[in-house]
């Protein structure tokens, strides 16, 4: 027999997977998966985003092992919201500014700061809704 998962879910795993390239990130879970583990990690939240074959966006975690927090890791987590919250305010220079403070250091950081880049270069998505989309599988 060959068995095959099928469904929302799974292909919302399956997206979610794909994703990490674009965070470089090696796990990413969607707000019910995050709600589902509670406290185990500590979780940051890396993007809302749209993916391919869905229209409602997805909140998107990255987990970090939940070890005694270091004013270091805390510190970053907050300037990572901080510049998170201006990115989906459409403030793309100070967004950039903020992420690129970050990117020696942090992943997904500096996928923030190459992404911004480009949109600074060629111009952003129209309309900006804060909402990140997921193009490709």
């Amino acid at each position: 027999f060959n068995y095959t998962a099928m469904g929302d879910t799974v292909n919302l795993a399956s997206r979610l997977e794909g994703a990490n390239k674009f965070y470089g990130t090696v796990i990413l879970a969607s707000e019910s998966v995050r709600q589902a583990v509670g406290d185990e990690y500590v979780w940051r939240e890396v993007d809302l985003v749209r993916v391919v074959g869905r229209d409602q966006p997805v909140r998107l975690f990255a987990p970090q092992a939940n070890t005694p927090a270091s004013p270091d890791a805390e510190a970053l987590r907050a300037r990572f919201s901080e510049a998170l919250a201006t990115y989906r305010a459409g403030q793309f220079n100070q967004a950039l500014a903020l992420f690129d403070a970050m990117a020696d250091r942090d992943a997904i950081a500096a996928a923030f700061a190459e992404r911004l880049r480009g949109w600074i270069a060629n111009g952003p998505p129209q309309p900006w809704d804060g909402i990140t989309n997921l193009e490709s599988k």
